[in-house]
């Protein structure tokens, strides 16, 4: 088999991966072609054949090349990167999709410029070929239901829903540690990721004189939403902390001193952070999608398309209940008339 993982570095697909490595026998005969930036972060000197791929196209190129020579040597390639390979073929072909965007018609006018053409370059690339692959491996049933409907007009393709969670995020704990944030979301800055309006939720919130500490994990390089933090919190009044990146260690941690999981995500595959925090026994409160109930029963749920609903659904989970309309009589009404 050919295990082919090029561009898997970061996120909760390189602890997957990690998992996935750690679980092959050493004398398994599989050719891994691996991503260059992992080099120093894992150890596999007990594999024999590794293939290093820099992330740069011209050696992308020469990676699809590679494999497609070995085809006469594996019967098999598992793409974990989420794309069908471009020239490799003869074989069965099995890809672990992991990727939502790829498969729903999810704008790209909120991404930056590059990410947006990176993004419509891949969709392009999984549309021409799709066709070609033998099996979709997927981590959850909604997962499965949209796949299959992105391929109905393909050959019949088999869709399996075979989920794994890596050791690293069994962080079940007994320890008591102190409770310091009230709500904690843990994703980068995407688009799909939403926080624009989970933002906007924690302005209404000031405005209505609540103020819940709220953590957040962006990097540096999502200049926009930190600017909008540090504009919130100074007019606003809101408790917005942004801790930047951090390592997987750390968010352990974290949400061991959060009350409770925010998850306002558009778009998800699987939902990682959701299962953290069941783990950990944190609360819930999460967008209502199928991706969401697919793996936990959330405590509170809202339309995250609504900056309102998320707010009404944060107070409702700290115990402050929404005035409802006072409804009155046509008598009445009528009586407010004259």
């Amino acid at each position: 088999m050919i295990f082919y993982a090029p561009n898997v570095h970061i996120g909760g697909g390189f602890e997957l991966l990690k998992s996935l490595l750690s679980s092959f026998d050493e004398n398994a005969g599989v050719q891994f072609v691996l991503d260059y930036r992992i080099i120093n972060r894992l150890d596999i000197s007990t594999f024999r054949n590794v293939y290093w791929v820099k992330p740069d196209p011209i050696s992308r190129f020469k990676a699809e090349l590679f494999i497609s020579r070995l085809k006469h040597k594996h019967d098999k390639i598992f793409c974990f990167h989420g794309l069908p390979p471009v020239f490799y073929k003869g074989g069965e072909i099995v890809v672990f999709l992991q990727n939502r965007l790829y498969i729903t018609g999810f704008s790209v006018a909120g991404y930056t410029f590059k990410t947006a053409l990176r993004l419509t370059f891949e969709r392009l690339m999984f549309y021409v070929l799709r066709g070609k692959v033998s099996e979709f491996v997927v981590q959850s049933n909604s997962m499965k239901a949209q796949t299959v409907l992105n391929l109905k007009r393909v050959k019949s393709i088999l869709v399996t829903v075979h989920p794994f969670i890596s050791e690293s995020y069994k962080c079940v704990t007994t320890e008591s540690i102190e409770k310091i944030y009230d709500f904690a979301y843990i994703a980068d800055g995407s688009a799909h990721k939403n926080h624009h309006a989970l933002f906007v939720a924690w302005r209404l919130l000031a405005e209505k004189g609540h103020f819940p500490t709220l953590v957040v994990t962006l990097s540096d390089d999502n200049t926009q939403l930190i600017q909008l933090i540090a504009h919130l919190n100074r007019v606003c009044g809101c408790n917005i902390i942004n801790i930047g990146y951090v390592p997987k260690d750390i968010i352990k941690k974290l949400y061991q001193q959060t009350r409770a999981l925010i998850y306002p995500s558009l778009v998800e595959s699987f939902g990682m952070p959701l299962i953290e925090a069941k783990q950990l026994g944190l609360a819930i409160v999460a967008a209502e999608l199928d991706y969401v109930r697919d793996v936990v029963t959330p405590n509170e749920t809202f339309n995250p398309h609504s900056s309102v609903s998320i707010s009404l659904s944060v107070l409702r989970y700290l115990g402050e209940s929404s005035p409802l309309v006072e409804l009155k009589s046509p008598h009445e009404f009528i009586s407010y008339l004259i």
